[in-house]
């Protein structure tokens, strides 16, 4: 904690520039019920990777050969922020998720992938789940927020240059509090996506979604179709061009609020997104970014955004 220095002698000091600390061993945090309190916190990240085909490098059975394909990743990250007096901020403790009275802010988000013929040329396959518990008591009118995901997504090699890629995605979120802030939302989405790679650098690609986002609490139901196409022009040695244009179309009875997360953050009718970024390796140590953005949605302007960077590695 930091404690303002008064270097001009004068004791009289605005309350708002510093937080005086007893506890000077802890952090702090803000509850909008009783202002600064000093609080515990700790953080646990964990991620496990089992690939067989690093174990099986030296067998020759075609069946062995087919189990190298198989690998495994798993993860978990945590954090947790607890009254003074009150345990549970070892490691061991983050791998369960508490909400009790105690606890002022935590997080633990769980995610699983399994891949099948990972390194399959012709087709490979991906299975993952997610599982995602977050509380935090900055926010009064806000509660538990849960969400959980399962994918499965295949790739297959269908000639030279020539990909497809198909994925199906079921998820759930739902966040407790006042009902003005609380929702639940089911969402069932499924995308198709094929790439061509042209000689010299270039390659295009056009990607089909269609999703469907349901909100229970207030039974509010939104259709999203999506149209996708891009290029990209690759520089030698030096970067890549990438241009996209995409197409959406929201069909929903009326309007939904935008913290629903609803559609992707598309509104109903008709959508339009489009893109064009340069990233340039100017040197050794010094890379470019240049981007432009546009943005329509229904009823409102058109939205322009310009961004451009400069990375200086030393």
């Amino acid at each position: 904690t930091h404690l303002w220095e008064d270097v001009d002698g004068d004791s009289a000091r605005d309350p708002e520039e510093f937080v005086p600390d007893p506890d000077g061993d802890y952090e702090r945090f803000y509850g909008p019920g009783g202002g600064f309190r000093p609080v515990r916190d700790a953080a646990l990240l964990v991620r496990v990777e089992v690939v067989l085909k690093r174990m099986l490098r030296s067998v020759s059975s075609v069946w062995m050969q087919a189990l190298a394909g198989l690998s495994l990743d798993l993860s978990l990250e945590a954090d947790r922020q607890v009254l003074p007096d009150i345990g549970g901020v070892a490691p061991w403790d983050l791998y369960g998720f508490r909400k009790g009275a105690e606890v002022e802010s935590g997080m633990r988000d769980v995610l699983a992938r399994l891949y099948l013929f990972r390194y399959s040329r012709r087709a490979s396959f991906r299975i993952s789940t997610r599982n995602r518990h977050r509380l935090d008591r900055s926010f009064v009118l806000l509660g538990l927020e849960k969400a959980s995901n399962l994918e499965v997504l295949g790739r297959f090699g269908l000639g030279t240059g020539t990909d497809l890629e198909a994925e199906l995605s079921n998820g759930h979120r739902r966040q407790d509090g006042e009902q003005a802030f609380s929702y639940e939302v089911h969402q069932q989405t499924g995308s198709v996506r094929s790439y061509w790679r042209i000689n010299r650098g270039w390659q295009t690609s056009l990607a089909v979604q269609v999703g469907q986002d349901h909100e229970r609490i207030r039974e509010l139901t939104a259709t999203r179709f999506s149209l996708r196409p891009e290029v990209i022009r690759a520089l030698a040695g030096r970067g890549r061009v990438r241009t996209y244009l995409a197409w959406t179309y929201v069909a929903a009875p009326e309007r939904f609020p935008l913290f629903l997360g609803l559609a992707q953050g598309d509104q109903a009718g008709q959508n339009l997104n489009w893109q064009c970024s340069v990233d340039y390796r100017m040197g050794r140590y010094l890379t470019a970014f240049l981007s432009y953005d546009g943005r329509v949605r229904p009823g409102r302007q058109v939205l322009h955004l310009g961004r451009m960077e400069m990375r200086a590695i030393f």
